[in-house]
C-alpha cells in the first residue's frame, strides 16, 4: 500500500539559520530560482534598436524578429502575450472575462473566458485570408480547435489525458508519440473492463515518460508506489531520509538543452567525487532516487531537481547543518564549474528531514496531486503551477490545443528536443536493489505496454477503430459509455458519432468470425 511522509522543516531553518541565510524556503511550493531581466522602458529604445519592431503586450522593443520556426514575433514573452490578449479582449468583447467553458487545465480549473481568444473568433481566425489580426495562430488552430461554447477535453482526468495525447499524435516530431493510442497490434483494438474501469487493449503504446500523458500517468504511478515503498521500508528499519530541491538561475534567454545539461552535470558532480565519499562515511548516505522536472515562465524554462537522499541512520541537526552547508557550497561550485551563476544562498539547494506522519509512512517523490514523498518525486504529470508565472509542459500543450499559438508549439518542441535520451527517474546505482530485493525491475515501456486483464465486452476492427480514433474525445467517451452502460453504452456512444457498428464484433463474434 503507498505509503506518504512528511518533511520536517524546523531542523532545515536550523541550519539555513546557522549558515547565516534567511529560511524563506516553504515546504509544498516550488522552489523559483529566477533572475530579473532588465528590459527597456516603452518610450526608450537602444541606439540599435530604434527600428525594431516593438512588444505589442508591453511596448518594449523586441531583440528578435522572428520565432525559431520562422514566423513574426510580436511579444517578448507568455506575459506580454497575455497581457495584449487581455486587453485585445476587453476591447472587443462585451463579455470578455466572464467565466465559461475551456480547455481544463492540468492544475485542475478553467481559466478560459467565454468569447476569449481561441473560442468566439471561430476556427478560421487567424489563417491567411481570414481577417483576423493575428499570425501567430497556426494551422492546427483551424483544425482542431473548439468551437464556440464546445468544451475540447473534458472534465475527468482520463478525457484530459486521452484528449492531450489525441494532441501530441498531431503535432509531436517524435514518431513513438505520433501513433501513441491511435496504431493497432494486432487485427482489432478490445474494449476491455477490469474491476469497473473500462480501458483499450492491442494498442500501440509509446513509453514516453517526458511527452505522453497517458503512459506517463501509469509509468509515474508505478514509480511513486516503488519510491514510497521503499522509503517506506528503509525508515521502518530506521534509516533517516532527506527530500532535497537543486535548482539554477533562468531567463528568458537561456535555452533548455544548456539549463538541463548544467543542471544535469552539476547533480553529477554533487554526488560523486571524494567530497561525496566522505558523507557516505561521515553521514552514512546510501544513495539517492531523483527526478527531474522542467516548468516554463515569465523567466523562461526551469528545470530543477527533487530527490530523496537516504541514510543508515538519521543525521541530528548539527550534523545536518554540516551537511547541507557541504551540499550547498558543492552544489554552486559545479553551476561555476559548468559556466553557470552560483545562485542564492536558501534557494538553490534545499534539505528538508523526512519524518514520520501520524497515519503511517508515506509517499512524497513522485507527487502530483495526491500528497506523499513517492508523488512528489515520480508524479510531474499531476503537478500544476502558479498559473500565473509558469506552466508545465503539459499546460504548455494544453494551451496550444486550446489557443493554437506558435510560440507555444515552439515551447513543446524544444521540449521535446532537450529531454530526448535523458532520464526523468533514476536511482544510485544499487539502492534499488538494496532497498527492494524482492520487486522485478521493469522499464518505462513494459509498464506502459503492461496488459492488466479484465472481462473483454467487444472487439472494434480496423476500419471502425480508426474512424474512432480520429475523433477527438470519442475515445475516452467510449470508456466513460462502456464503463456505465456495457454493451449498449457503447452503440449509443458509437452511433452518435456516425462512427457506425459495423466494424464492431463481440467477444463470441470474433472467436467465430468465419461464421460471422
Amino acid at each position: 500500500m503507498p505509503q506518504t511522509f512528511i518533511v520536517d522543516q524546523a531542523a532545515t531553518f536550523q541550519a539555513v539559520a546557522f549558515l547565516g541565510a534567511e529560511p524563506r524556503i516553504e515546504f509544498g511550493t516550488r522552489d523559483k530560482q529566477e533572475t530579473t531581466t532588465v528590459s527597456h522602458p516603452p518610450d526608450i529604445a537602444p541606439a540599435n534598436q530604434v527600428d525594431a519592431p516593438n512588444c505589442e503586450g508591453c511596448g518594449s522593443p523586441l531583440e528578435a524578429r522572428t520565432h525559431s520556426g520562422g514566423l513574426p514575433k510580436r511579444f517578448h514573452n507568455d506575459a506580454c502575450r497575455k497581457r495584449a490578449l487581455r486587453a485585445s479582449q476587453r476591447s472587443t468583447d462585451p463579455v470578455a472575462g466572464r467565466a465559461g467553458p475551456g480547455v481544463p487545465r492540468a492544475g485542475g480549473t478553467q481559466e478560459r473566458a467565454a468569447g476569449g481568444p481561441g473560442l468566439a473568433a471561430g476556427p478560421g481566425a487567424g489563417l491567411p485570408g481570414s481577417g483576423h489580426p493575428d499570425p501567430t495562430r497556426t494551422w492546427y488552430y483551424a483544425k482542431f480547435a473548439s468551437t464556440p461554447g464546445q468544451v475540447p477535453y473534458g472534465p475527468a482526468r482520463r478525457a484530459v489525458r486521452y484528449g492531450l495525447r489525441q494532441l501530441l499524435n498531431q503535432v509531436s516530431e517524435i514518431d513513438r508519440c505520433k501513433r501513441c493510442g491511435r496504431d493497432l497490434l494486432g487485427g482489432a483494438a478490445a474494449i476491455v473492463v477490469n474491476e469497473g474501469t473500462a480501458h483499450f487493449s492491442g494498442v500501440e503504446t509509446c513509453g514516453r515518460l517526458w511527452l505522453c500523458p497517458v503512459c506517463a500517468a501509469k509509468i509515474r504511478a508505478r514509480r511513486g508506489d516503488e519510491i514510497a515503498e521503499a522509503v517506506g521500508r528503509h525508515m521502518s528499519n530506521g534509516g533517516g531520509a532527506y527530500f532535497a530541491t537543486a535548482t539554477l538561475s533562468h531567463d528568458q534567454g537561456d535555452a533548455l538543452t544548456a539549463s538541463l545539461d548544467v543542471l544535469t552535470k552539476s547533480w553529477r558532480a554533487l554526488a560523486s567525487g571524494r567530497a561525496y565519499k566522505d558523507e557516505q562515511e561521515r553521514f552514512g548516505v546510501l544513495g539517492n532516487i531523483r527526478a527531474t522536472e522542467i516548468t516554463h515562465g515569465r523567466h523562461g524554462w526551469h528545470p530543477h531537481i527533487h530527490a530523496v537522499i537516504l541514510t543508515a541512520a538519521e543525521v541530528d541537526v548539527l550534523n545536518l547543518c554540516d551537511w547541507f552547508g557541504r551540499l550547498d557550497a558543492r552544489w554552486s561550485r559545479a553551476l561555476v564549474r559548468y559556466g553557470w551563476t552560483p545562485g542564492l544562498l536558501g534557494r538553490r539547494f534545499t534539505l528538508y528531514p523526512v519524518t514520520r506522519s501520524p497515519g503511517g509512512l508515506a509517499a512524497y517523490v513522485t507527487k502530483v496531486q495526491e500528497s506523499g514523498l513517492g508523488n512528489e518525486i515520480a508524479r510531474s504529470d499531476m503537478k500544476g503551477t502558479r498559473r500565473k508565472t509558469s506552466r508545465t509542459p503539459l499546460q504548455i500543450l494544453a494551451d496550444f490545443g486550446t489557443d493554437g499559438l506558435a510560440a507555444d508549439l515552439d515551447l513543446w518542441h524544444e521540449y521535446e528536443r532537450a529531454t530526448a535520451g535523458k532520464s526523468a527517474l533514476r536511482w544510485s546505482r544499487g539502492l534499488r536493489a538494496l532497498l527492494l530485493p524482492d520487486v522485478d525491475e521493469q522499464t518505462d515501456e513494459e509498464i506502459a505496454a503492461e496488459e492488466v486483464g479484465g472481462d473483454t465486452v467487444a472487439y472494434l476492427l480496423p476500419h471502425t477503430w480508426y474512424r474512432l480514433a480520429d475523433i477527438p474525445g470519442a475515445q475516452s467517451a467510449v470508456l466513460d459509455a462502456v464503463e456505465s452502460d456495457g454493451w449498449e453504452g457503447l452503440i449509443r456512444v458509437l452511433v452518435g458519432y456516425r462512427v457506425g457498428v459495423d466494424g464492431l464484433l463481440a467477444p463470441d463474434e470474433w472467436a467465430n468470425q468465419e461464421h460471422v
